[in-house]
């Protein structure tokens, strides 16, 4: 399946309903292909984990797309597992106050970032929240500019937080805000 808009992200988008625990996009295929949409209004809430309010991609590849104003309360707006996001921008994003939130992008089982601006994301007040790029095993991030992302009033929380065998590789990550915690976790 490909979902491509003729002109590109800045005129084509994707909302969810903003209703809690409904993401706009979910990619299941390794063939599948989303590319050039605006993609917002994701929104989680309660106390199960619920990764990539905006867009999931557990197969395939999204594209060209801006993912903004979505707020995972507990869990992420972009969720790559198996999958690839690229030249992409995840910004504006606010992840709400219950731990294990991420305001950017959590990575899982091969997932890749790469060619993307992650900035101005938010994560919120309780423990073990990352607002910009969380990435759990066997993972990759490489050339992303990660930017202006603020981590708040944590117990404890990264911008960029990396487990075994996950690779930042080229990235810039710079003039990001942490009130509490250390920038990065390795463990």
């Amino acid at each position: 399946m490909i979902v491509q808009s003729v002109n590109g992200p800045t005129t084509t988008a994707v909302a969810a309903s903003g209703i809690s625990n409904i993401r706009a996009i979910a990619l299941n295929h390794a063939s599948a292909l989303v590319a050039g949409l605006t993609i917002s209004n994701g929104y989680s809430s309660g106390m199960s984990t619920y990764d990539g309010v905006a867009i999931s991609i557990q197969g395939g590849i999204a594209s060209n797309c801006i993912i903004t104003l979505n707020t995972p309360d507990r869990g992420s707006t972009v969720y790559v597992n198996g999958g690839t996001l690229t030249h992409s921008v995840i910004r504006n994003n606010t992840a709400g106050g219950n731990w294990t939130s991420c305001g950017g992008a959590r990575l899982a089982a091969g997932g890749v970032v790469q060619y993307c601006t992650i900035t101005n994301n938010r994560a919120g007040s309780d423990v073990g929240g990352v607002s910009a790029v969380w990435m759990q095993g066997n993972s990759t991030s490489r050339n992303c500019i990660i930017s202006g992302n603020l981590r708040y009033t944590a117990v404890e929380g990264n911008t960029v937080r990396l487990q075994s065998g996950d690779v930042l590789r080229n990235c810039l990550v710079a003039n990001n805000s942490l009130l509490v915690a250390p920038q990065f976790a390795f463990g």
